[in-house]
């Protein structure tokens, strides 16, 4: 990396670029970035990574992609406009921005691919876009300070409730916000299907409560639960949850079990 370069400036008119191939790794003293208007191009993988001093980037040219990892580890960063060009966010492309707290997703966005944003730990909200159709897995993980999850109302994939994820129908709930400070929680009625990692890292939960209509729990839904954890099911036993809960699906937590003898001696509706 250039250890001495403080600043970098892309300009032009009407010419492309593509920062890519690691050209910025490890830049130790880089603390600013400007792309100006009058060009178009990517922010390619890897190109800022590991430059931890880096605190502003500044775009106002046409921006395709942010690439994988593009901004992994720059823990300085504190705030991020993505232009209203960008159609896709990439692969770990935020990780590790650990003073992350202040970021707007463009209108046009389509895709957030996995773990886009893992470990951004002072993010505290951030509101999905219209058009965003594709949320990939473990994009908010380790997000320990996200309270709110938003979407556009006219987004036609995801919505938002509380704060929480959930798919447009309000048949899966995607991703309850980490940083919430309710001790308990209740899986809304219509839920069918609770996703991979939807309360991963929620520390603060003491208890939440799966209603009867869900059908599906995801491998990972509830990882790194503890048994100081509770999760309340009333409506299945130990010995019998519906076909489509995850071996394991409750990691480390207490599952209390609170059917009534005589409906645990019925078939229950997720089974027949």
């Amino acid at each position: 990396g250039c250890t001495a370069l403080e600043e970098a400036v892309f300009s032009g008119n009407g010419w492309s670029y593509n920062t890519d191939q690691l050209i910025f790794k490890g830049c130790s003293a880089l603390k600013k970035v400007t792309i100006t208007g009058g060009i178009s191009g990517a922010i390619g993988m890897n190109a800022f990574v590991d430059c931890p001093e880096l605190e502003t980037v500044q775009v106002t040219g046409e921006i395709n992609y942010i690439g994988k990892s593009a901004f992994k580890g720059c823990t300085k960063l504190q705030s991020f406009v993505v232009p209203e060009t960008c159609l896709t966010i990439y692969d770990n492309a935020f990780e590790g921005c650990t003073g992350l707290t202040g970021l707007t997703l463009g209108a046009s966005l389509k895709t957030i691919n996995a773990e886009a944003f893992k470990d951004c730990t002072g993010l505290q909200t951030v509101t999905i876009s219209r058009y965003v159709a594709t949320i990939g897995e473990g994009v908010f993980d380790g997000c320990t300070a996200l309270t709110a999850i938003e979407v556009a109302e006219e987004n036609l994939t995801y919505k938002s409730a509380d704060g929480n994820l959930y798919s447009a129908d309000g048949t899966q709930l995607i991703r309850y916000a980490a940083g919430k400070t309710a001790e308990s929680f209740a899986v809304p009625e219509g839920v069918t299907t609770i996703c991979a990692g939807a309360f991963k890292d929620c520390t603060a939960l003491k208890s939440v409560t799966i209603s009867e209509g869900v059908t599906t729990v995801e491998a990972g839904a509830f990882e790194g639960w503890t048994a100081e954890q509770h999760i309340a099911v009333s409506f299945a036993t130990a010995e019998e949850t519906p076909e489509g809960w995850a071996d394991g699906w409750a990691a480390d937590a207490t599952v209390d079990y609170t059917v009534s003898e005589e409906a645990a001696g019925e078939e229950t509706p997720a089974n027949e």
